[in-house]
């Protein structure tokens, strides 16, 4: 997924990354449809983000307006 893609490249600790991708999450999204028939099914994802001292579960349900 793009989204943990550009968390790996910009954040180099679990914290980091939560605070990372919340924000392209609230910037973009979390990409269009997921049902080609229905467009009001979208992505709802969890995250878990781990490093040496603590790890972190970013969870995502609904849509930001």
């Amino acid at each position: 997924m793009d989204l943990v893609r550009l968390v790996l490249e910009r954040a180099k600790t679990s914290r980091d990354a939560v605070t990372v991708c919340s924000s392209l999450l609230e910037e973009y999204g979390q990409g269009g449809g997921c049902a080609e028939d229905d467009s009001s099914w979208c992505y709802e994802n969890g995250f878990l983000f781990a490093d040496r001292a603590e790890a972190w579960v970013l969870e995502t349900a609904g849509r930001f307006l």
